[in-house]
């Protein structure tokens, strides 16, 4: 039904002016005509407004997927007890929790260990030195340098440092990180397969644990005054725990010619002067 195009009076078929306004038939505009090319409009700009969003939709979720797996990945890496990281040298080690980065290696033990010392780089790295309780850099070790002695005495802090303001992994490393005791450094010995070897030129222990997984423990040596000692030779690591006198504390020392591949000096942890330098070898517990 056709209807004039001014007043909207309707028209027959056949007329050619508007019997009502006299408007000519060419001024006619089909209504419904008029109506239907409105409605298609309407439903081309609403079908694409939908596919818009539905495609806003999908690229928003694709790209949180893949954030999602991104995180999943960076997650395994530090948080998976049971993911294999990559190996150097066939020595295979794995990721534990809370690592704050760093890599810990799961040993079968009660005790995550971490791949490297404090302040290297790699495993086959020495790192840094600290006297027993500080947390600062230095390259002078002796009495004189020592932050807890007075000229006197040794000021006590603690019979175990790990986790507290004097322990060098937990200020460094931060997250779940500490300094291994003085049992969890024996519980490394007596339970673990110990092999002198040398990796990259670096010369120093492969410890086998219990479920297959190893680490490598550079010969650091120890620093004494400004000079380093037995580099190469012999690995000095401090536990946490304090000696049977105030000015001591216990530390791990390994050579290759002791029969276990570890070498103590009263005792398989030997405890030493606190202010010499030796090295941290950090641990999570589980």
């Amino acid at each position: 039904m056709a209807y004039c195009g001014k007043c909207g009076n309707k028209l027959e078929d056949d007329a050619k002016f508007c019997p009502k306004c006299g408007a000519p038939v060419d001024d006619v505009k089909d209504v419904e005509d008029q109506e239907e090319t409105k409605n298609e409009k309407v439903i081309v700009i609403f079908a694409i407004t939908i596919i818009f969003i539905l495609g806003s939709i999908f690229l928003y979720n694709s790209q949180k997927a893949d954030w999602i797996k991104k995180q999943a990945k960076i997650e395994e890496s530090c948080l998976n007890s049971d993911a294999v990281m990559e190996t150097n040298e066939g020595i295979e080690r794995q990721s534990g929790p809370d690592c704050n980065g760093y890599e810990a290696i799961d040993l079968g033990l009660s005790v995550y260990w971490a791949a490297w010392n404090i302040g290297a780089s790699s495993l086959n790295v020495n790192g840094y030195y600290f006297s027993w309780g500080e947390t600062i850099l230095k390259s002078t070790f002796a009495k004189s340098t020592y932050k807890y002695y007075d000229g006197n005495d040794f000021e006590n802090i603690g019979k175990n440092i790990s986790n507290t303001e004097y322990d060098a992994a937990h200020i460094k490393w931060g997250g779940a990180w500490r300094m291994p005791t003085k049992n969890e450094f024996e519980e490394l010995i007596k339970k673990c397969t110990w092999s002198w070897t040398t990796i990259d030129g670096v010369k120093g222990y492969n410890v086998l644990g219990t479920n297959g997984n190893s680490i490598f423990l550079p010969a650091t040596g120890q620093v004494r005054n400004n000079e380093k000692h037995w580099l190469g030779e012999r690995g000095y690591y401090w536990t946490s725990t304090v000696g049977n006198s105030s000015g001591y504390a216990y530390y791990l020392v390994f050579a290759p010619y002791v029969a276990n591949g570890v070498l103590g000096t009263e005792s398989d942890n030997g405890w030493d002067f606190r202010y010499w330098g030796y090295v941290i070898r950090p641990v999570i517990s589980k």
